[in-house]
């Protein structure tokens, strides 16, 4: 990827939904919305078809304090009968991470998976400690109690 699409990307601070490459003779094609960076390479077109998440560029940071694995963990501990469209949308990630992710979840014990119908009901495993050395002595439930609360009006 070039670095004017690297830049283009950062500035707009979307998430990807697929790469399209498609060969042209003479010029790129425009996008007729407005959401595809088109840049010509050679004689091979790169469209990269974004979505907008649930936030705007100015209101998310470039970094955060948690991880995906955190967001999602968070999304199922608020709402147990979330669906993984609905977390993709809320984390800003695809529906493939989102996947990967409570598979993960689900597989170190984090998560429980049960099947209500077509539908998933999760139950989050507070108990459980967290991974990293430097937080071995402490569970999940220390971080996730007070953020898996709604948040408190502003009154």
């Amino acid at each position: 990827m070039t670095p004017a699409i690297e830049r283009a990307i950062r500035a707009r601070r979307r998430s990807f939904t697929g790469v399209t490459l498609t060969r042209t003779a003479g010029n790129p094609p425009t996008s007729p919305r407005g959401d595809a960076i088109d840049r010509l390479v050679g004689f091979v077109t790169l469209t990269i078809v974004t979505r907008q998440t649930m936030t705007t560029s100015a209101e998310v940071p470039s970094w955060t304090f948690l991880t995906n694995h955190a967001h999602v963990l968070l999304c199922i501990a608020q709402n147990p009968e979330v669906r993984l469209a609905e977390i993709a949308r809320l984390v800003g990630i695809g529906e493939r991470a989102v996947h990967s992710i409570v598979s993960d979840l689900v597989e170190a014990g984090y998560v429980m998976r049960e099947k209500h119908g077509r539908n998933n009901v999760y139950e989050v495993n507070l108990d459980r400690p967290l991974r990293h050395p430097l937080e071995a002595g402490h569970q999940i439930a220390e971080i996730f109690k007070p953020l898996a609360r709604p948040p408190r009006s502003k009154a």
